[in-house]
Parts: structure tokens; sequence; C-alpha cells
């Protein structure tokens, strides 16, 4: 009788055939060896392992070949218009963080919504450190098991950077929950489509979150958080701002 596999997926020597490489050539790019790879290659590893558009990317990165840009850097605005942006979106939430989620630039209502700051305030620390911040939000596990594959994604595309080895530190000793998703080892570069979040005056406010990045280097993200169309959150937001000017 065949012996049944205890792990499923392919074995190390199966993906090197259907790569069409050598199986030591594969075990030295596993173990980060100092090799020549070709994008040829690479697409090859990607499709053996059924990767998807992000996880062949960040394969990219880890192997030091920088696959082409899809969108052209005269088409992505710099951190200066993005915090402009924030200021003139209106009665919606937004901010602007940097490449190791930290806000940089946040309107009034992310404040009052969200809680978030502009000084010393990281969202990745503050959702998986503070209860208070994470009950908040319903589909918590979904949303915590899409911020740590995002982070791995983030982190393919600098190889090396200690401020993102020291904010994975601090994550991992201070959150058992994020330290059990990093191990998984997932990449993404998905977005929720839909952020259902419950205020403590408001109840419970849905978002259509839109992040646009930047092309100046430092990785500034803007967040817009857009009330659902289906939804009365942005009445309720409205109400809340009429509250406050009276």
């Amino acid at each position: 009788m065949q012996e049944r596999r205890k792990n499923s997926g392919l074995r190390r020597e199966e993906v090197a055939v259907i790569s069409n490489v050598s199986l030591s050539w594969y075990a030295w790019l596993e173990q980060g060896k100092p090799i020549n790879v070709s994008a040829r290659v690479l697409d090859a590893i990607g499709s053996a392992l059924r990767m998807n558009d992000c996880e062949r990317l960040h394969l990219y990165y880890l192997a030091g070949v920088g696959p082409p840009s899809p969108v052209p850097e005269s088409a992505i605005p710099d951190a200066a218009r993005l915090i402009r942006a924030v200021a003139g979106w209106g009665a919606s939430p937004a901010f602007v963080l940097d490449r190791y989620w930290n806000v940089v630039s946040a309107n009034r209502q992310a404040k009052e919504v969200f809680g978030v700051e502009e000084a010393d305030y990281n969202c990745l620390i503050s959702f998986f450190t503070r209860s208070d911040v994470r009950r908040r939000y319903l589909q918590e596990e979904v949303l915590a098991r899409g911020l740590v594959a995002e982070l791995r994604g983030q982190m393919g595309r600098t190889p090396g950077d200690p401020e993102y080895a020291s904010l994975v530190g601090r994550l991992s000793s201070e959150s058992h929950d994020f330290a059990g998703l990093w191990d998984l080892h997932e990449v993404s570069d998905a977005v929720l489509e839909r952020v259902v979040f419950d205020h403590p005056v408001l109840g419970d406010l849905v978002f259509d979150p839109a992040p646009l990045g930047t092309a100046d280097g430092a990785g500034h993200r803007l967040i817009l958080y857009t009330p659902a169309a289906a939804s009365d959150t942005g009445d309720r937001i409205s109400w809340m701002e009429s509250r406050e000017t009276v």
C-alpha cells in the first residue's frame, strides 16, 4: 500500500521537476543562498506552487528580482498630496500611514470614529495589543489575519529593514494572536472591501475602505473610509458632526 503523505502540497522534488530546475538549485533557493535566478524561473516556481499575484510578487522581492511596476510612478501622488487630501476629504474618516503603519496625518473624523491620533500611534500595535480597539471591529479575526499577511508582503519589498524587524518583534512578544498568525507565513495585498466598526455612541458603522499609495519611496498610504452606500453610516457621522458644532 502506498504511504499517505503527512502534509498536503508538493514536495520539494516535485516543485523542482515542474519548474524545470535541479533539486539542489531549488534547495539553495529555499535556503537563501546567493545564486542567479531569472524571472522565467521564478514564474515557473510560482506556477508550480499555484501562487496568486501577491505571493508571486513577494517571491520576486525575496529573490532580489524586481518585477515591472504595474502603475507608472507619475500616476501616483506623493505624501504631501495625500496629507492635503486627508484635510479635504469631508465628513468621512481618512488618514495617512507610513510603511510601518504609523499614523502621519488624520482628519477629525478619523480621530473621533476610530480613535486614531497623529502622535505616536501605530495601527498594528493598537489593533493587536489593545482589546478595547480590536473588539470594535466586528470582523476582527478576518481583519487580523489579513493585516498580518499584508505586513509580511510589505516586508518582502525591503528585506533586512530593521524597523520592520523591530515592529514584528514587539508585536510577537506582546500579542499571542499576532505571533500565531505570523507563523502561518501568509502573504497578501488584499484589503477588506467592507469594514464594520462598533462605535460606542453611533453604533455599527459600515465603511468601504480605499487605500492609495505613493511614489515617494517612503511607502506612505492614504486610507479613505467611504460610508457604505446601503447603510446610514454617513447620516450617523453627520449627526455627530452637527452635535459638536452646536
